[in-house]
């Protein structure tokens, strides 16, 4: 969807635009935060985010507010002149979001954005998540493991087996459809075959 791989069969519409006819258009309207992103550690918050956002041209002036907006949301103002290499995992992880927020993108990708993350740290990133959504109304597309966090980010939920896509919905609709008590449930059933009954 943002381009990395090649289409083996079908197509993919992102914002409207096929991502094989138009994959520039696209790449300069949205971010992804791969779940293994790499981050500058010798630099600090604010380097971080001002050394993204040149790649994309943007003007310094511009750059630098925008800096201050997202350093302010995510919670690291106080934090915007350390280095990285001293930050929690949850306060790299909130790093690399508000650089991923930088170019102010229409659509995010996120990759087990909790992965490796502790407890806390992945309550701060859930909390920034559905704060994004709500108040800054991006569109964030969302792939995890845990079911838990996304009965409690997701607003639609889509849940692939062996590359297709087994089911679509809003979670409470999925586990009325399936009469499962929780997503696990649903997922579970869909994976396996065991246990699930569709209305």
């Amino acid at each position: 969807l943002v381009g990395l791989l090649t289409p083996t069969e079908g197509e993919a519409h992102v914002l409207g635009e096929n991502v094989e006819d138009n994959i520039d258009y696209i790449r300069q309207r949205v971010a992804l935060l791969p779940q293994e992103a790499g981050i500058y550690e010798r630099l600090t918050a604010r380097e971080n985010l001002v050394y993204y956002g040149g790649l994309y041209g943007i003007p310094e002036e511009k750059l630098n507010k925008r800096a201050d907006r997202l350093l302010d949301i995510v919670g690291l103002r106080d934090r915007e002149d350390h280095q990285v290499k001293g930050f929690s995992g949850g306060m790299k992880r909130k790093v690399l979001v508000a650089r991923a927020l930088i170019i102010e993108p229409e659509v995010i990708f996120l990759d087990e954005p909790t992965t490796g993350v502790d407890t806390i740290g992945a309550r701060v990133v859930r909390n920034l998540l559905k704060k994004l959504s709500s108040e800054e109304n991006r569109t964030i597309i969302l792939t995890t493991h845990d079911l838990n966090e996304v009965s409690e980010l997701c607003d639609r939920v889509g849940i692939l087996n062996e590359g297709l896509l087994a089911a679509i919905g809003r979670p409470g609709e999925l586990e009325d459809k399936f009469r499962a008590a929780n997503l696990e449930e649903v997922f579970t059933g869909l994976v396996t075959g065991e246990g699930i009954y569709e209305e």
